[in-house]
């Protein structure tokens, strides 16, 4: 885990008590959480802490979309339909950013790991000249392949 202060510093934020620690609270997290999700995990540590005060949800809200916009963290797309085909809306997951993986999505819109190493393995099945010819017919230059898998459940 990064030195969360360092790393605020280093991109020009302002290093707030609250800035740090809901980008403390994301790296700390094993999974994807919403910024619902990593309100309440502030907000309980603050308590367990015996701590005074509250960090807001829009705080959490603009210091994610702040780190985010800093490359700190990744706001992951999730799924945009439903299985069934349905547009559903879905609250944004987050992570910290570190190194580059992929994601599965359930139905209930929880974001997974893709192993590392099958992701790579999928990343590299995509031709590099299927590439060159996306960049040829579209004109827009592939700057990051991103692999998404929506599953339907447990196999």
């Amino acid at each position: 885990m990064h030195d969360a202060a360092n790393d605020l510093n280093a991109c020009g934020i302002r290093c707030t008590p609250q800035r740090l620690e809901v980008y403390s609270a994301l790296q700390r997290c094993l999974g994807h959480p919403t910024a619902e999700e990593l309100h309440r995990l502030v907000t309980e540590r603050r308590q367990a802490r015996g701590e005074a005060g509250s960090v807001s949800l829009a705080t959490v809200y603009n210091t994610l979309e702040a780190l985010c916009g800093l490359g700190l963290a990744r706001r992951l797309p999730g799924p945009r339909a439903g299985l069934s085909g349905a547009a559903e809306c879905r609250a944004a997951r987050y992570e910290a950013a570190g190194r580059e993986h992929y994601h599965a999505y359930t139905p209930d819109g929880s974001a997974h790991d893709i192993p590392e190493d099958l992701g790579r393995r999928m990343r590299e099945a995509i031709p590099e000249e299927l590439l060159r010819e996306f960049e040829a017919r579209t004109g827009l230059r592939a700057s990051r392949v991103v692999i998404e898998v929506e599953s339907d459940g447990a196999a």
